[in-house]
């Protein structure tokens, strides 16, 4: 088994899905509305813990289960991740907070489609 993770990373385009992962995984921590001086942060705010937390364990969940080749397992935390940033892409448009959207938030988006075709191809590898 600890032959199969150093294979693991080994192989660049794990790697590159590692460096994804780890992105996605800080991108909740920074702002991802900012007007007129506030912003609003995705882990914590008005004394309330964010959902920023569910995409931090999500991601996580993702990663680990592709790092144990398990791919196809990982298409249960990668649904409920769209789940959630699409919730939270409807809300902010039909607030229409998306106007004061910084990088980040585009930045998580990038990378969730990311990681979807970095799951696939590792599905599709795996049956060859």
């Amino acid at each position: 088994m600890i032959n199969e993770i150093k294979n693991r990373y080994q192989d660049k385009l794990f790697i590159v899905f590692s460096i994804i992962c780890l992105i996605m995984f800080i991108c909740p921590f920074f702002s991802l509305l900012k007007s007129d001086g506030q912003s609003l942060n995705y882990i914590y705010n008005d004394g309330q813990v964010a959902d920023g937390v569910l995409v931090i364990i999500l991601v996580a969940a993702i990663y680990l289960l592709n790092l144990f080749n398990l791919s196809k397992s990982s298409l249960i935390p990668l649904s409920l991740l769209t789940l959630l940033l699409g919730f939270l892409f409807y809300n902010l448009c039909n607030e229409e907070l998306i106007k004061y959207a910084t990088f980040n938030l585009y930045l998580m988006y990038v990378c969730l489609v990311a990681i979807f075709v970095f799951n696939i191809l590792f599905i599709v590898k795996k049956n060859r």
